[in-house]
């Protein structure tokens, strides 16, 4: 299982592949899996969809095999009207923040804009002249790195279908390069394929126009600096 290409994560394997616990307080927020309701609710959905509910996980592919034939204009089974928006909606909107806030999102996170940065930086001195770069990425992914930039509240929790995270650097060729306003650094935010109408994102600590300097030390702070020692058991 790895969070960097090429390096192995055994610290957290288990929560890669199951997620965090059902007994989890925010889960339980909205439905105690040992109470009678909650232990209704896990075999009435265990009876109708064959899958074994012992993970947070299986209640995230649960929901995102019924979203997808939602967003496809498929009629649900009739099953899920006593179970889909009530429970398994708000469920796996807590799963996802509870995912992308954890330290092993916040590693996998951290590896990702290492290499983001090192890139643009690379741009800025020259060395590199590519002026765009896409990431392929998971929902999981985007919600990891609104998390670690502090903007999950401008957000929901799971991104839709082929939504993005932009990140845009914009330099002044007519300021100086002593001056920390000749590069400044954007976000938007897509909520869907569609591309149109994207959510600018208020960076923490770091008032728009948001100069990249700036924005390198606040994001510097929060980086891993050892992988070895935060992944090895």
């Amino acid at each position: 299982m790895l969070a960097v290409p090429g390096k192995p994560f055994p610290k957290y394997e288990d929560i890669i592949i199951n997620g965090d616990g059902l007994d989890d307080p925010e889960i339980k927020a909205v439905i105690d899996f040992e109470s009678a309701e909650g232990e209704a609710l896990l075999d009435y959905l265990q009876n109708n969809t064959g899958r074994v509910i012992d993970s947070p996980n299986v209640l995230l592919l649960i929901e995102d095999a019924l979203l997808i034939e939602k967003d496809n204009d498929l009629d649900l089974s009739a099953w899920t009207d006593s179970g889909f928006e009530q429970y398994l909606v708000p469920l796996t909107s807590i799963i996802f923040d509870i995912w992308g806030s954890s330290q092993y999102m916040k590693i996998r996170t951290s590896a990702l804009f290492k290499d983001m940065t090192n890139r643009l930086d690379n741009l800025i001195a020259g060395s590199d002249d590519q002026k765009m770069l896409l990431y392929s990425a998971h929902d999981a992914t985007v919600g990891g790195m609104l998390h670690f930039l502090g903007i999950r509240d401008q957000t929901v929790a799971k991104s839709s279908y082929a939504a993005s995270l932009n990140l845009e650097l914009y330099e002044n060729s007519e300021i100086e390069d002593d001056n920390e306003v000749k590069r400044i650094f954007q976000l938007l935010y897509f909520t869907s394929y569609v591309g149109e109408n994207p959510v600018e994102i208020n960076i923490a600590d770091c008032q728009a126009p948001c100069p990249y300097k700036r924005f390198k030390i606040n994001i510097k702070r929060k980086l891993i600096p050892d992988y070895g020692s935060a992944c090895s058991l």
